[in-house]
């Protein structure tokens, strides 16, 4: 017998309450695993002073007169960004709110739980349960320990990509 939506026996409000406390918990954490998110906010700080970070790298000459406390914690600082217009949107939004680890990840766990509630749209759109799909979703430990304590950007481009799924219903 397959479980509906209705019968999936967690309640809603449990599991986005756990989602949210597993989150909570690695939100003050500095990122260990990973150091993505220093370029984030370098990408960010350029853009703030109006330069294209698609021109220069991090170590150019240019560039010196951007300081930051993370300059030194920039991965591969002798190449231009990699990422895409959308994120250097989002990363310019984070510097103008401050440019620091805390607002950055603020954002991505909002896209991150934005997801969850348009997975949750198309499961019931679909005939799938809306419940178990959010379930899955908000508690895998992969996407909570990357987004939540290494702050990396997945959830923007989950959250475009449901969007478009949900919008092409």
């Amino acid at each position: 017998m397959t479980p509906s939506s209705d019968s999936y026996p967690a309640k809603p409000w449990r599991v986005l309450a756990i989602a949210i406390a597993m989150r909570l918990v690695l939100l003050p954490l500095t990122p260990e695993l990973s150091d993505d998110i220093y370029r984030y906010l370098w990408d960010g700080q350029v853009q703030l002073a109006g330069i294209n970070p698609y021109r220069y790298a991090p170590a150019a000459i240019e560039l010196s007169e951007i300081r930051t406390v993370y300059r030194g914690l920039i991965n591969n600082p002798d190449v231009q960004t990699i990422y895409p217009p959308l994120a250097q949107l989002a990363f310019l939004a984070i510097a103008l709110a401050g440019g620091a680890i805390f607002q950055a990840k603020l954002l991505w766990l909002g896209l991150d739980l934005g997801t969850a509630w348009l997975l949750g749209r198309v499961a019931s759109i679909t005939g799938r349960s809306r419940r178990l799909t959010q379930l899955l979703y908000l508690w895998s430990p992969l996407l909570v320990v990357e987004v939540a304590w290494s702050g990396h950007l997945e959830p923007l481009g989950l959250f475009a990509l449901v969007l478009v799924i949900l919008l092409a219903r």
